[in-house]
């Protein structure tokens, strides 16, 4: 693996396998990439595809990785969309969000690729994105700013239906109940830090101001 010390990237993958209900790893190959890459993430429906970004590069490239014949191919090359070009992704099985130095945040289908959304919740002149998150629904973005703000962004989007359902009853579970707890606090605090605006309502409940609305 070859790495940089102020921009991390690597030049090969190395693949290991574990025995069944063993904790050791063993070394079963490894494949040298075409270049530099400074970010590589696992597709969530397939497992020997992997998104990748090239080091120096405002692209995305998905590969598929063949253990068989030893090699990798490259299955789509696209742009980002971003400006600048240190960024990040944040890859799950309901969206693909790539987010970084410019302080954009652009969402994407996981099935195709495509832009559904993009925003720039933060400036350039504070260093942009630190992370960044979108939820199931692709309706809401959060993204915390290398400076420390914190913006939750509500996409106009239109709400699938299928997704919508399932979520509700998990919503409702025992074990997702326990996580969330209420406070006997009624007193209303209003802090502003760094652009975020947290405030509690009677009952315990907390909110944070959302002050970014975007139309799709």
């Amino acid at each position: 693996m070859s790495t940089r010390i102020f921009c991390p990237s690597g030049n090969r993958i190395i693949v290991f396998s574990m025995a069944y209900e063993s904790r050791e790893l063993i070394q079963y190959t490894s494949i040298d990439l075409p270049g530099l890459y400074s970010g590589f993430y696992v597709h969530p429906f397939k497992k020997y595809d992997f998104y990748a970004i090239p080091h120096r590069s405002r692209q995305f490239h998905l590969l598929h990785v063949s253990l068989e014949k030893q090699q990798l191919q490259l299955l789509d090359a696209r742009s980002s969309g971003h400006q600048l070009r240190k960024y990040a992704m944040n890859v799950t099985e309901h969206n693909v969000l790539s987010y970084g130095l410019d302080g954009m945040a652009i969402l994407r289908s996981v099935a195709t690729n495509d832009c559904k959304a993009f925003i720039k919740p933060h400036h350039h002149m504070d260093l942009g994105i630190k992370t960044a998150v979108a939820n199931p629904l692709n309706t809401h973005i959060i993204s915390l700013g290398q400076d420390g703000s914190m913006i939750c962004t509500y996409l106009r989007t239109k709400i699938d239906q299928l997704k919508q359902a399932p979520m509700r009853c998990t919503l409702l579970t025992k074990g997702i109940s326990h996580m969330y707890t209420e406070s006997q606090t009624s007193e209303f605090i209003n802090r502003t830090d760094k652009g975020i605006h947290i405030y509690w309502h009677s009952g315990g409940h907390v909110g944070i101001h959302f002050f970014s609305e975007v139309t799709i």
